[in-house]
């Protein structure tokens, strides 16, 4: 059992798992169902992974070069992996994320799908989204980004119709019009439009903005879709590029929720 959970504590050996589920997988198969969940990964660490599955017990291979999950797998899963993570949720509360309790169980489900992504792959998966979204865009950020890509591209979807709903920390509002801190890092046109438009409203953009004191996650929804997130390091500052990424019908249901819960509580006015 030691080498079993050993094994699935390296990255992408749970993602994979879940995936020989729906059926027997090569090894391009994996990978193409990874790509989509926005992991970034070679075919080479796919096949190390199915080994390591394999030698444990939790898939097979057949004469096909398919894996197939065996029934330990899937109790595996079941028994462990399907079952809320107290350590997330232990996690959570110590941070005081004061989300209500059946919020934390259900983001430690997803977490098990999804594993907490480095800088590049949380920023990669975020620029494709911003890209593509078309209608609508929820967002709650504990402090202003700092990427110029980042507020050009919501600027790009602001001007196509792109509606906001926006939740910002209003004791960090000061940060957002500090241009000296982005000096020389954020185009000043740049910034003092995209920052016009999500605190003040200016700009004839669709986007409403509302504040609350104590934000203690960062979310990016777009289009009912994809769900981005980050929570507080040691600290308690939260990242805006490191997080997970998720977009599985359960994980954008979460999203969805915790957005309309801050959403409630937070002010139309700045505090």
């Amino acid at each position: 059992m030691k080498g079993v959970l050993k094994t699935l504590g390296k990255n992408h050996r749970i993602e994979i798992l879940n995936t020989l589920e729906d059926g027997p997988q090569g090894i391009y198969d994996v990978y193409k169902v990874l790509k989509e969940e926005n992991h970034s990964i070679y075919t080479s660490v796919i096949e190390r992974a199915l080994k390591e599955l394999w030698t444990q017990g939790l898939a097979l291979r057949d004469g096909d070069k398919k894996y197939h999950i065996t029934g330990y797998g899937k109790y595996i899963l079941q028994s462990v992996i399907d079952q809320p993570n107290p350590e997330v949720v232990a996690y959570l509360k110590e941070k005081k994320i004061d989300l209500p309790e059946e919020f934390l169980s259900d983001l430690s489900h997803i977490l098990r799908k999804v594993s907490i992504a480095k800088e590049l792959a949380v920023m990669e998966a975020l620029f494709k989204i911003q890209k593509e979204t078309r209608n609508e865009v929820l967002l709650i950020l504990q402090k202003p980004f700092f990427s110029q890509i980042v507020m050009k591209n919501n600027l790009d979807m602001m001007k196509r119709g792109v509606k906001f709903r926006c939740i910002l920390h209003s004791d960090n509002l000061e940060a957002y019009l500090d241009k000296e801190q982005m000096k020389g890092v954020i185009d000043e046109e740049i910034l003092n439009e995209h920052n016009n438009a999500i605190m003040l409203n200016q700009g004839g953009y669709d986007v409403q903005t509302r504040f609350l004191s104590d934000i203690k996650i960062h979310l990016y929804l777009a289009d009912r879709k994809i769900v981005s997130g980050g929570f507080p390091q040691i600290d308690g500052n939260i990242p805006v590029n490191i997080g997970f990424v998720n977009n599985t019908p359960e994980g954008v249901e979460w999203g969805m929720k915790v957005f309309d819960y801050y959403w409630q509580r937070a002010n139309q006015a700045k505090q």
